[in-house]
């Protein structure tokens, strides 16, 4: 009984998380971001094209060209539209996975006491 109670409250503490996603500023749409940075408009991000966007966020160019390198599945220097809408998706999934995992701790240190 008190692990069905368990995850009874862990579902509605991820049904939260993720109604609570929804409701933040609405992120921009892949196409959006990709429009943004190919300033050239050739249908592909370069690697140039990503570090004028991202150096001013990022400190650190080598930690902006293993980014860089880790979404272009083709290896070709650029990131297609696809590139861009799977490195988004993927990153979202892991920011919701993070959120699960803090709520499922947090159920356990509540537990403890």
């Amino acid at each position: 009984m008190k692990n069905v109670l368990k995850f009874g409250i862990f579902a509605l503490a991820l049904s939260a998380m993720t109604f609570a996603n929804a409701q933040e500023k609405k992120k921009p749409s892949p196409e959006k971001v990709f429009k943004k940075i190919d300033a050239d408009n050739n249908g592909e991000i370069s690697l140039e094209e990503w570090k004028n966007k991202k150096m001013k966020n990022e400190t650190k160019e080598e930690m902006v060209e293993k980014r860089f390198a880790k979404m272009d599945a083709d290896g070709n220097k650029s990131l297609s539209m696809d590139e861009l809408k799977k490195a988004m998706a993927k990153m979202e999934k892991q920011k919701m996975k993070r959120q699960a995992k803090k709520a499922k701790e947090e159920m356990n240190d509540e537990d403890d006491e």
